[in-house]
């Protein structure tokens, strides 16, 4: 991979280009319209800020597009490379999911087979002992033998887990799938406000739907 020199010259504010706007943001502050002059005061003075951004906005455009075209080709460079190794980072994550899940069924497996071999060892002994107590004349010994047959239970078994390796480690990730989406709660549900307002220019507020109202609002362009 060749290194690529990538410059992007930084504009530097000039005093002229600034001048004045604190002025306009002291007045912006307080301004209040009470009258046809105070009105035409304001909207001179909101011609003029207009006029400046776009000018500032101008000035600062090939800088800004310059640097955009820089980042999107770098960050085309780096998404092609971490693409790739995604990719390859999933396959072995997979596989080796694949692999601990078998050896994990076949852990437990092998655990329920000497865990019913444990408890079927354990049957057999009380039985043998409840037997032998049948034969046995006194009452006490007899008594004794049974409750030695009651007190032997199975050993619980535990095979040996997949072992973990060094540098790796596997969690448990929830997360939610709808199947239903007529069953989902009220409070899960998410309203589109974008998709409605799109409506109410569209429709301009005509169309009903419950639990929604369409507005206006006034808006002033500068000219």
């Amino acid at each position: 991979m060749t290194d690529t020199e990538i410059t992007i010259k930084t504009p530097t504010l000039t005093d002229e280009m600034s001048k004045g706007i604190e002025d306009l943001q002291s007045w912006a502050a307080t301004v209040a319209v009470t009258n046809e002059d105070e009105r035409a005061a304001a909207m001179e003075c909101g011609k003029s800020a207009k006029d400046r951004k776009s000018s500032i906005v101008a000035w600062f455009k090939p800088s800004k597009s310059a640097a955009h075209a820089a980042h999107k080709a770098i960050s085309a460079q780096e998404k092609s490379l971490t693409d790739a190794l995604d990719v390859i980072m999933g396959a072995a994550k997979k596989a080796i999911i694949g692999y601990d899940q078998e050896q994990e069924a076949i852990r437990l497996a092998a655990q329920r087979k000497q865990q019913a071999e444990a408890e079927e060892a354990a049957r057999k002994e009380r039985l043998r002992l409840e037997k032998a107590a049948e034969k046995l004349k006194t009452p006490e010994l007899k008594e004794q033998r049974l409750e030695e047959a009651a007190m032997v239970t199975p050993v619980l078994v535990d095979v040996v887990p997949v072992v973990k390796r060094e540098g790796e480690s596997t969690s448990v990730i929830w997360y939610a799938e709808v199947v239903d989406e007529d069953l989902v709660p009220r409070e899960h549900l998410i309203v589109d406000a974008q998709a409605l307002n799109k409506l109410a220019v569209a429709t301009k507020g005509k169309i009903k739907i419950p639990g929604v109202e369409f507005r206006t609002k006034k808006q002033l362009a500068l000219r």
